[in-house]
Formats: structure tokens, sequence, C-alpha cells
């Protein structure tokens, strides 16, 4: 999962096996309840209540969901931290190579627990 914090920060982590681990660190991430938005094999996960708590606004996970072809309705925007993630079906699964190429060409910085992913990706 690729986690970006409202000041452009992102961190690249493994999701756990399990659905209750997934949807427990999905949680902690955006800090409350999950919405999750994104057509097709990616997906994001956002503060359902991100709004309403006043969360500062990300524009760099707002400008990588829309990038990524994010259809929003007017005058919507992302607040909070965002995770992305693909849809594997039914399951959510690590985060697509594109969209992690995508945040980097639009200089984020990642940061995480990725070392040899990282490593084995450079590589390619």
């Amino acid at each position: 999962m690729l986690a970006i914090a409202p000041e452009g920060v992102a961190s690249l982590r493994y999701l756990p096996a399990s659905d209750e681990d997934q949807a427990e660190q999905l949680n902690m991430a955006v800090g409350g309840w999950l919405e999750a938005i994104g057509p097709g094999r990616w997906l994001a996960f956002v503060n359902s209540e991100g709004k309403r708590l006043s969360l500062e606004r990300n524009f760099h996970a707002d400008a990588l969901a829309r990038a990524l072809g994010w259809h929003f309705q007017f005058g919507d925007y992302l607040v909070g931290a965002v995770v992305f993630a693909s849809r594997e079906g039914v399951k959510i699964g690590t985060v697509p190579d594109d969209v992690i190429d995508l945040a980097r060409a639009a200089k984020i910085l990642i940061t995480g627990q990725f070392g040899n992913y990282m490593a084995s990706r450079e590589a390619r």
C-alpha cells in the first residue's frame, strides 16, 4: 500500500494477509472509518468522515487520483491521509507499479518498509 500524508510524504508498506488485519491497518493509516474510491484495478482509501472532521486537504493524493482517472463530483477533493492499493477480485492487493511510478513522477517523496521491493523494482 502507498499511504500519502497531506504534506506530500508517502510510505510504501505491505498489507497483512488477513482481511481483518488489512482493515485494521487501513483504518489506522487513514485515522478512522474507511471509504474506498477508484475505478477498476486501483483503489484508494480515505477517512469517510475526513471533511466533517476538517482534515487537511491532500493535494498530492488528490492530484494522483485524478491522474489515475478518479471521477469526482464537481468541487470534491481528498483530505487526510490517503492509501492507494489494488483491487484483485474481491481482495485488496499491493499498490500497482504504475501508481508508484506516477507518484514518483509527481515528486511525491516515498519512504517506507519496502527496501528489498524497491531495490528489485529499480533493477527492472
